[in-house]
């Protein structure tokens, strides 16, 4: 269950970071465009690619395709948007490859029309981190298993001990000798508690 809980908390905290960093690019496109008044000026700084930032388009009201950062990237990866609206897509394909992007789309107005601006993270670097990890977990958490099933057995038997003494010396003195007394642990606990309640009832 920890594992499942590790690997699942790693993969939604990539996908957030991949969400939080295309809406951040998609931001700074959608202020240059609206600046130039569309996308034929917009700063070129802002199509260079990162490390969650993969494929970047700008598509216009009909869903035709006016600027990316890779002639490859010839297919939207969202639909046309109002001005305004947001839009996250999982599994989101920019090729007619199967090549998956976490993509953040923005509607942006401008005074020459409205535009839509799609920035994609790739999921296979993603998917391939939290594969590492469920991997790992899968090797390393069976040991984690083995060795925790030893202490609890080492250590439960180093406490059951002192009542496997009383049981051995009650046995003694069922057979008639009521003067032996049972062995009380120096451990303070529910069992020297015991024993002392035992000597008293033979006393």
């Amino acid at each position: 269950i920890a594992a499942v809980v590790m690997v699942e908390a790693l993969h939604h905290v990539l996908l957030r970071n991949a969400d939080a960093e295309t809406s951040a690019r998609a931001e700074q496109i959608a202020g240059s465009i609206r600046t130039e008044r569309g996308p034929a000026g917009i700063d070129q700084s802002l199509l260079a690619t990162s490390k969650n930032v993969a494929a970047i388009q700008i598509t216009d009201a009909s869903g035709a395709i006016r600027v990316t950062n890779n002639p490859m990237y010839s297919r939207p990866m969202a639909p046309p948007l109002e001005a305004g609206h947001r839009l996250t897509v999982h599994g989101a394909r920019a090729t007619d490859t199967d090549q998956e992007f976490q993509a953040t789309a923005l509607g942006v107005g401008t005074a020459n029309g409205t535009f839509t601006v799609q920035v994609g993270a790739e999921e296979a670097p993603i998917n391939a981190t939290v594969a590492a990890l469920g991997v790992l977990c899968s090797i390393v958490f069976p040991f984690i298993v083995i060795g925790m099933a030893i202490l609890t057995y080492v250590f439960v038997g180093r406490a059951l001990r002192p009542v496997d003494d009383i049981r051995i010396r009650v046995e003694e003195i069922t057979g008639g000798d009521l003067d032996q007394q049972v062995p009380v642990p120096a451990t303070a606990d529910e069992i020297a508690a015991l024993a002392r309640t035992m000597n008293e009832m033979l006393h």
